[in-house]
């Protein structure tokens, strides 16, 4: 069941909730028959279904499922899995705008953190705390917990990309122009990576300061690598990626991604500078940013 339980877990940070729920819904059927529903390892199975559960269905019984799983870790005394079950709820009422009941959640979540000392969850939790303070509180919050983040996520020794979604929440904090933040910093992040495949690169926005968006920001982060990365995976040394971020007629983000391998010097009528676009669009515009 471990292996099968890590399984749902990596579907479930690759956003695919519903295939997570159905390697849990037997997990949780066997470990309820043995008896070991409230077992650490059945508390872990829970928190995973939970999570899934609430991305792919926000119903009053999947509200139901985490707050009695809220109350069977406390009684367990699993604080881990209390902390993040806290902060999964938290994550839920901050998009249904219960700003207090958010906050409390979040405030439990801290305190356990605080005197378990529960490093290892505190970067996601500081992400949640940072994105509540985006919404209701404080400029100046939102940035100290996004850099918290960071810090705290390169100190435990975690790589870069699992920093990035922290990253680009500090970003969406600190700019005045958040879209433009994003992918300003997050495409930054390839040049070196062309300079060394001696690959041209190139961005341009024409996104004004007016502009915001409503996205999920990691599947935003999940875009802009994939784009960028099979672009520069494809084009020799010598060719170009060219990137844009623009807003279309109908009010959409669009990010637009070419990869073309220059032609020869001796053949300029060459016809391998004209490979097609890829472009992604992102819904939403003139809505307040919202991370889950």
């Amino acid at each position: 069941m471990q292996e099968r339980l890590a399984q749902a877990s990596r579907l479930m940070i690759a956003k695919q909730s519903n295939k997570a729920i159905d390697i849990t819904n037997p997990i949780l059927k066997k470990l309820k028959a043995d008896g070991t529903y409230n077992s650490p390892f059945g508390l872990r199975a829970r928190l995973i279904h939970g999570s899934a559960l609430i991305h792919a269905d926000t119903s009053e019984a999947s509200y139901d499922f985490l707050w009695e799983l809220k109350d069977d870790s406390r009684a367990a005394k699993q604080w881990t899995v209390f902390a993040e079950t806290c902060r999964v709820i938290a994550s839920v009422l901050e998009y249904a705008e219960r700003k207090e009941q958010s906050l409390s959640n979040l405030n439990e979540a801290r305190a356990v953190i605080r005197q378990h000392d529960l490093d290892s969850i505190y970067p996601h939790f500081a992400v949640r705390i940072s994105s509540w303070h985006r919404v209701f509180g404080s400029r100046d919050s939102s940035i100290y917990f996004a850099e918290e983040a960071i810090r705290t996520a390169h100190r435990l020794g975690n790589k870069f990309e699992e920093a990035e979604g922290y990253l680009l929440l500090g970003l969406n904090a600190k700019g005045t122009n958040s879209e433009e933040a994003i992918f300003n910093k997050f495409s930054s992040q390839f040049e070196s990576l062309a300079a060394s495949r001696q690959v041209a690169f190139s961005y341009e926005t024409t996104i004004g300061n007016e502009v915001s968006a409503n996205i999920d920001r990691e599947k935003c982060r999940q875009v802009l690598h994939n784009l960028l990365s099979n672009a520069f995976k494809n084009t020799p040394a010598g060719g170009r990626v060219n990137a844009s971020l623009a807003l279309s007629d109908d009010n959409m983000l669009t990010l637009k991604v070419s990869d073309r391998i220059s032609a020869p010097a001796n053949d300029p009528n060459d016809s391998r500078d004209k490979a097609p676009e890829r472009n992604t669009a992102f819904p939403g515009f003139a809505k307040p940013l919202i991370f889950f």
